[in-house]
């Protein structure tokens, strides 16, 4: 849908933009070893899948950037979105100030990518408000700054991430379908998992892994070649992880495959109706555990705009 953009020689109220922020599962993530800079290098092919944040802003009457968040711990300065808004008025205008609500979806601490994808849609926003733009290169460039995982979501719907997961390249997945997330309700903190991360946790590195699952079409052939090396380190940080995986199996559903650094469980399926009824069963099994079916894997979606 195409957006206006803001008149700044008009009295108009400022334009409210909203757009939707994807979550994202890592179907393959594989732990090279640790850096000099202290980060570990990995090699991940991620996609975006259809789980969303919610993320609307408007130019701010005040002084300084503002963030109301559906999760009120998360309406504080350190947010991804208001670390994110102050890089781009850094780089771009430093008299700019932004108000940001934030619908919060995506669960926290699961591996999904919810807060980088959070912080890539403040630049896109930011960027559309002013009317200045955000080329793909300078999104990238000011996202690397911020987290990991948020170079990411400029290259959606599927991208191999290399080094600390800040240099993307776009990939074409030959497989599209459904997911079913599983969160069992407890966050975990990346940076736990791989300070506890040994080099004897991950196998050989495979080169050739992400190209190859790009080359599958069916959700069980992709099923039987994932590959994530901080599941052993996930298990050191919450004990409970294994247990998790082991409920899951006694549904009959086959593997689940951590994404990130977990807590969350992905199983990919071709049919809705049978991911449906998995997560059915899930339900019916562990009550209170969240799942999500979702489309998978998706690209970036359209930024929507009125006049307030």
């Amino acid at each position: 849908m195409s957006v206006a953009v803001l008149n700044r020689s008009c009295d108009r109220p400022p334009l409210r933009l909203a757009v939707k922020a994807p979550a994202k599962i890592n179907l393959t993530l594989q732990v090279l070893g640790t850096r000099a800079d202290g980060f570990h290098e990995i090699r991940s092919l991620a996609v975006g899948v259809g789980l969303h944040d919610e993320l609307a802003a408007a130019l701010s009457p005040g002084a300084g950037h503002q963030i109301q968040c559906s999760e009120p711990a998360l309406s504080n300065d350190d947010n991804l979105v208001l670390r994110a808004a102050r890089a781009w008025s850094d780089r771009f205008d430093p008299k700019a100030f932004f108000s940001f609500e934030l619908a919060k979806r995506i669960p926290i601490g699961a591996g999904l990518g919810g807060g980088s994808s959070d912080a890539a849609a403040a630049l896109r926003l930011a960027g559309a408000i002013r009317g200045d733009g955000i080329g793909t290169d300078q999104a990238t460039v000011i996202a690397a700054t911020l987290g990991s995982d948020v170079p990411f979501f400029f290259q959606l719907p599927a991208a191999v991430m290399t080094g600390r997961g800040e240099s993307v390249t776009r990939v074409q997945l030959g497989w599209s379908g459904w997911a079913l997330i599983v969160f069992f309700g407890e966050s975990v903190s990346t940076a736990d998992v791989y300070r506890v991360w040994r080099k004897d946790d991950s196998g050989i590195v495979d080169e050739a892994l992400e190209a190859s699952i790009c080359r599958l079409r069916r959700a069980d052939e992709i099923m039987g070649a994932l590959r994530n090396d901080l599941e052993t380190a996930l298990a050191r940080v919450h004990r409970d992880s294994d247990s998790w995986r082991r409920d899951l199996q006694s549904c009959g559903l086959g593997d689940f495959c951590v994404t990130g650094s977990g807590s969350a469980c992905f199983r990919l399926y071709d049919d809705v109706s049978e991911a449906r009824g998995a997560a059915s069963r899930i339900q019916g099994f562990r009550p209170g555990v969240r799942t999500f079916v979702v489309p998978a894997p998706v690209g970036t979606a359209p930024l929507m705009g009125k006049d307030e």
